[in-house]
């Protein structure tokens, strides 16, 4: 689990649930509109900042996923496991 925050009034945004094991890594999208969560489950989740919905999930990692970051167009993500780094489409997946 995760949880965005609006830190100026203190006040929790959304809680973002879908990793079975802990949050180890967040990125967020340049533009600020996506936000990525990687965890010790080996999946990787893009969520919708404004709404707190997920928009994507991979599972294809195969391993505890450590880091992670948006492409600078925002099109791709990549996730790093252990010795494996993934690249994947965020439309599509």
């Amino acid at each position: 689990t995760a949880k965005l925050w609006n830190v100026a009034r203190g006040e929790c945004l959304h809680t973002l649930e879908g990793h079975w094991g802990m949050v180890l890594h967040i990125a967020f999208s340049l533009d600020g509109k996506k936000v990525l969560t990687t965890g010790d489950d080996g999946s990787a989740l893009v969520w919708d900042v404004a709404s707190g919905e997920c928009l994507h999930t991979f599972d294809g990692c195969q391993s505890v996923v450590y880091d992670s970051a948006f492409s600078s167009d925002g099109l791709q993500v990549a996730t790093a496991s252990e010795g494996i780094v993934g690249v994947w489409d965020v439309a599509s997946g």
